[in-house]
């Protein structure tokens, strides 16, 4: 019961804060909200993901429910159905800014840059009103879209309205979206973070690895496990890691510890970090990584992980014993 909870629990969260912090980092500081909900694999999916995409740094969730629960801010524009219900988009567009005048409005429901100019439009009726946040991009060629929008609205003297943009986003899409230029103020990010559509699952096990006191471990074929409890020792250097060293809890080793108990004896040692204390840490160690791991391909050389020479003593002690 506890392992099948566990690595149900400890593999959903992981997964998604790890997939949300790759698109963070390749918005490079713009804003980046969760628009996945709807493509969640389950209810119990679209509460705990946009927890940990909040930790490792997004900065707002389109699901209500998970913001109410968790105090995760709660962003979002509005609907094609909207706009098609009226009987063009420059009206749908009136209606919505009364209800909500600081609004992000989607313009490419009919034709992307068509709706920009209705968004200009609307600028000039309501003069000093005006109070729109920005325009949405969902469909078509987003650099090219995004390019000429600014211009539009540049040229209309409606430089602090912002660009956001969604529409099958990942942390590849946005940083070619970058890197070309585009000038976009924020993504909304569905469908590939919500799936961490090409890294699904993650490879995480669940070993017995001491009984009543004795080390224990498993010799399966390209399964095997290491004995006894552990610690892993993290050492840095200017402020950027170096590499981990896996060793016994036992062990005093150079670097910082990053296992501490937070169960014992089926119950909690001590209330739970707040979300903002869990966000702060991803931060502080995301930007603790050494740079050739912080670029979205493979890494040429990857991060060094060692073991202890104890833990290596005693695993090499049992296997004998074993054998």
């Amino acid at each position: 019961m506890i392992e099948t909870f566990l690595m149900n629990q400890v593999q959903v969260g992981t997964l998604a804060a790890s997939k949300a912090a790759r698109v963070v980092h390749a918005a490079r500081g713009r804003q980046g909200v969760d628009f996945g909900l709807r493509r969640m694999h389950g209810a119990d999916a679209g509460l705990k993901e946009p927890r940990a995409f909040h930790i490792a740094g997004v900065d707002a969730t389109s699901s209500t429910v998970a913001g109410q629960i968790y105090g995760i801010p709660v962003v979002g524009t509005m609907a094609h159905s909207f706009i098609q219900a009226h009987e063009s988009e420059l009206e749908a567009f009136r209606r919505f800014v009364r209800s909500f005048p600081d609004a992000i409005l989607l313009v490419d429901t009919f034709d992307t840059l068509k709706g920009v100019e209705h968004v200009i439009q609307l600028a000039k009726e309501l003069g000093a009103e005006f109070r729109v946040a920005g325009v949405r991009l969902d469909s078509g060629d987003m650099a090219s879209l995004s390019k000429q929008a600014r211009q539009l609205l540049d040229a209309a003297d409606l430089s602090r309205v912002k660009i956001f943009a969604s529409g099958s986003l990942d942390e590849y899409a946005i940083e070619k979206l970058l890197n070309a230029g585009s000038p976009i103020d924020g993504f909304g990010v569905g469908a590939h973070m919500a799936t961490s559509s090409d890294a699904p699952f993650l490879d995480t096990a669940y070993k017995l690895t001491e009984y009543a006191g004795s080390p224990r471990i498993k010799l399966s074929h390209d399964k095997s496990t290491l004995p006894g409890r552990k610690q892993i020792f993290r050492e840095s250097q200017d402020g950027k890691f170096q590499r981990d060293i896996l060793g016994l809890a036992e062990e005093n080793l150079e670097g910082r510890p990053l296992l501490g108990k937070v169960m014992e004896g089926g119950r909690r040692t001590g209330p739970p970090d707040s979300l903002e204390v869990c966000r702060a840490r991803c931060k502080a160690d995301i930007h603790g990584l050494p740079e050739n791991l912080l670029d979205l391909t493979r890494a040429h050389s990857p991060y060094e992980v060692d073991l202890s020479g104890e833990l290596t003593r005693m695993n090499a002690e049992i296997v004998k014993k074993l054998r």
